[in-house]
């Protein structure tokens, strides 16, 4: 945008045509607001996906604290060989759950980070016209 400023100063200083000066006016703004819409956009994509990751990790907090006072009251009532049963289970269960998480976070990353690419090659297209 600074290079931009630049320019249209430059073009001010050697013509003052009322009709020339509007145009770079109107475009300046033209470029200043796709600029600053596309910045918004790779923002707002980032914070979602540290949203996605923060909300993946305290569900997952959840689930395993659910899960261990499961298998504590149920070691308190059952004990050996039975025990042992309700702790792998909770373990096999929780190795699905990180799994299955970790697929959703996954996909949301991608999705977000498709976005920013997105956004970030109609920044350089823009910059490239200009």
């Amino acid at each position: 945008c600074a290079d931009w400023v630049e320019l249209c100063n430059e073009l001010w200083q050697k013509n003052d045509s009322r009709g020339h000066d509007a145009l770079l006016e109107l475009t300046w703004g033209r470029l200043c607001d796709a600029m600053q819409d596309l910045a918004g956009s790779r923002d707002h994509s980032l914070e979602e996906e540290r949203g996605t990751r923060r909300r993946a990790e305290k569900l997952l907090k959840r689930e395993q604290a659910d899960r261990a006072l499961l298998v504590q009251a149920f070691e308190e009532h059952a004990g050996g060989e039975e025990g042992a049963l309700v702790r792998q289970y909770a373990v096999e269960a929780e190795n699905r759950t990180l799994k299955e998480r970790n697929v959703v976070v996954t996909a949301e990353r991608d999705q977000a980070m498709e976005r920013l690419n997105r956004a970030l090659e109609a920044q350089a297209r823009a910059e490239e016209r200009w």
